[in-house]
């Protein structure tokens, strides 16, 4: 009885503390979880959900967007305006170079305003499915900001091209949504200046994109004193008082007029804007909103949603997430004792040899099937006398342990593996793996930790510096070049900066991956270990043709590999209308972006020269790719990572002694260049990708003397030699 009253008191007591704590940090969680916090309540509402996006500019300073596939790279008139903004902003501090660029980017305006009878327009080339807006749609905000751009350009040349397009591009207010323009007539005297505008989609009224588009006629208003953008102005603001109310929700603000709230970034541009407005018209209506919705900022989160309002469903969940964080970092806590106490009483014997050889652990955060690259790396420290144990997750399906070619596998099963995949719910299944992974690797008692994942790295270092173990971190890809949200991107490059400088030893897979590594951390260079196949004497064959039922007479361009909307295939499949029409083109593997593709294939009549194989078993895909005539990989420039990429399939096609047509990216050129094996092309040019695949079919002679310098290559080229490297570094750390 004592103990369950004492184990009562001292757990209720932990359970009130953990609240006490939650409460009074809500604040910091809901500062700095703002944004992905939202954005999932959101997304469960029904609300839809934005890509994250990142920017670059070309070589005329253009800016460019990079969207998550597949989207892809597209320019966007509002992003390219918010660029002359910057140049503008520069240029007026003294930079004469930012004069120019910002020219650059007016000019792309008037060269790129696509005309709709007495009005232009810049129209987006890209769906937008939250709004269900289809290519080509247009934006009142792009109208706007792209008549500020416009302006400015003629006040500092006096070029009449500028004024006239801004002229015209103001008339697309005149015209309702469904006409094609950007506009809402609400009534004769109230219009809404559409962000989204489409026929068809869904009306969506973002607040900021018409506050932009009031500020835009604004300007030209004022530059021109033209009384008609003078009308269109008071209308907007007629419409815009009107409406208002419906985006207050009491404690914030709405993001749009569908009921989806604002992240913190457009809450605070929301205030920002009134107080533009306020300033403009001296309507006190717009300062009594701006003070309102400043207001809603000052409070500390727990007493402005708990004791002044009533907590809604979103701060009970950001009170729900600080409450399981707090017990968390409590049962982290009493886990890093227990350790501390296992330690002292096995007297810190960590790190010993086992009977049969060194013991290593390898920790990926995927399932461990179609791995390659660790299931070669795992069997080489096999055969030279590791103890090999591969950690991994569970899937249904697949064994919880299991033996791979003298490999031992175990995956872990998670509970919260069947919740959605949003970013909040994977920290919540990467806590449950780090908890549950951690015991059953220190119990192997390893001697050296591999990790194959950066995500996996904090687990990894955690082992190392409780234990004594060395640590090896087997960088598969460049992840700060990864096109991730920009906050999601800054947290990975400091977690991978603070980590890298930590471990015993860093491993990669390219010179170009290692070279930006040294620059980034201020590191060793790391190890090169590139993606081979072991060695295979090839017999060529026809098994492709006799799967698929292709004619013999027909020569095989072959791609394998993941059917990924990143990958450059459309790009590829366009280009085989341009190949030999005795060619076909075969796609070996499997992907999210299989339907799209078979729909291309269709719409540009491209049945019979385009075929699909589907996935094959991993053992026999070499035997499927010798059976081809040349391989080919058309891997867009959509980041850094792509563009030092060396891929697997490259070295499996020399081993499969087939000619190749790549990118033209540094590595993979240099690879091709070296060894005489292929050529290369531009993957955005689906010309050129044809020009590439029809030099190698054409020209008889110069694909056999490619074909033959093949064998010479793979001889070196191959996995037998590349783990050489591997086991140095093993003997070495």
């Amino acid at each position: 009885m004592r103990e369950k009253k004492h184990f009562l008191i001292k757990h209720g007591t932990i359970l009130v503390v953990t609240i006490i704590i939650a409460m009074l940090s809500s604040g910091l969680t809901a500062n700095t979880l703002h944004n992905p916090i939202i954005r999932t309540f959101n997304l469960i509402k029904g609300y839809g959900f934005t890509p994250d996006t990142y920017v670059e500019v070309d070589d005329q300073g253009i800016a460019v967007v990079i969207y998550p596939p597949p989207i892809g790279r597209q320019y966007n008139p509002v992003t390219i305006s918010q660029k002359a903004f910057e140049y503008w902003e520069q240029y007026c501090n003294g930079d004469e170079g930012s004069k120019q660029l910002f020219l650059n980017t007016a000019n792309w305006l008037v060269e790129n305003a696509t005309s709709r009878g007495e009005y232009v327009v810049w129209e987006y080339q890209f769906p937008w499915p939250i709004y269900n807006m289809r290519p080509p749609w247009v934006s009142a905000m792009a109208q706007g900001k792209a008549i500020q751009v416009l302006i400015r350009a003629y006040s500092l040349t006096s070029e009449t091209k500028y004024l006239a397009t801004a002229e015209q591009a103001l008339r697309a207010f005149y015209h309702e949504v469904h006409e094609g323009g950007v506009t809402y007539k609400d009534s004769e005297e109230a219009w809404w200046y559409e962000e989204y505008a489409d026929v068809g989609g869904r009306e969506s009224r973002v607040l900021n994109g018409m506050i932009f588009a009031l500020l835009g006629i604004h300007e030209f208003y004022e530059y021109t004193d033209d009384e008609e953008a003078k009308r269109l102005f008071d209308r907007g603001i007629h419409s815009l008082k009107n409406s208002l109310s419906d985006y207050d929700s009491g404690r914030w603000t709405y993001y749009n007029a569908l009921g989806s709230l604002a992240s913190e970034k457009y809450h605070r541009l929301h205030v920002n804007q009134l107080k533009q407005l306020y300033e403009i018209t001296q309507d006190s209506y717009f300062l009594a909103f701006h003070d309102r919705w400043q207001s809603y900022s000052r409070w500390p989160f727990f007493i402005r949603e708990f004791i002044i309002l009533h907590p809604n469903e979103l701060d009970i969940v950001i009170v729900a997430i600080n409450i399981i964080g707090v017990l968390g970092f409590i049962e982290l806590g009493a886990f890093v004792l227990k350790g501390i106490r296992v330690r002292r009483e096995r007297g810190g014997k960590r790190g010993e040899k086992s009977k049969i050889g060194v013991r290593t652990c390898m920790l990926v955060l995927n399932e461990f099937t179609h791995d390659a690259r660790i299931l070669r790396e795992a069997q080489a420290l096999v055969k030279a006398g590791y103890d090999v144990s591969v950690f991994a997750l569970h899937k249904n399906g697949l064994p919880e342990r299991e033996r791979v070619n003298g490999v031992q596998v175990r995956r872990i099963r998670l509970s919260s593996r069947r919740l959605p995949r949003t970013r909040a719910i994977q920290l919540i299944k990467f806590t449950e793996y780090a908890l549950r992974a951690i015991p059953a690797i220190r119990k192997m008692v390893p001697s050296i930790c591999h990790c194959h994942d950066l995500y996996a790295l904090p687990i990894a270092y955690l082992i190392a510096k409780w234990d004594g173990v060395k640590l090896i971190y087997d960088s598969h890809e460049l992840e700060s070049a990864f096109p991730n949200p920009t906050w999601f991107r800054w947290i990975s490059r400091q977690l991978e900066h603070f980590l890298i400088k930590r471990v015993d030893k860093v491993i990669t897979v390219s010179d170009s991956i290692a070279n930006e590594m040294v620059k980034q951390d201020s590191i060793k260079k790391p190890a090169v270990i590139r993606n081979m196949p072991e060695y295979v004497d090839m017999t060529g064959g026809n098994r492709i043709k006799e799967v698929l039922g292709i004619a013999e007479d027909k020569r095989i361009v072959l791609y394998q590999g993941a059917l990924r909307s990143d990958r450059g295939l459309d790009r590829l499949i366009k280009a085989m209308r341009l190949v030999s029409s005795n060619s076909v083109l075969v796609l070996i593997g499997s992907g999210e972006a299989e339907t799209e593709l078979r729909e291309l294939v269709k719409t540009v009549g491209l049945e019979t020269q385009v075929r699909f194989m589907g996935r094959v078993p991993y053992d026999e895909l070499l035997s499927y790719t010798s059976s081809a005539d040349i391989g080919v990989h058309a891997i867009p420039n959509l980041s850094l990572n792509n563009y030092y990429s060396l891929p697997n399939k490259l070295f499996e096609y020399i081993m499969a002694e087939l000619p190749v047509a790549v990118s033209n990216f540094p590595e993979m050129s240099k690879i091709v260049e070296q060894y005489g094996v292929g050529v290369v092309f531009d993957p955005e040019d689906v010309k050129d990708i044809a020009r590439a695949i029809n030099e190698l079919l054409e020209d008889r002679e110069k694909y056999a003397r490619m074909k033959e310098n093949t064998k010479r290559a793979k001889k070196v080229l191959n996995w037998e030699n590349e783990s050489r490297k591997l086991l140095e570094i093993y003997e070495q750390i």
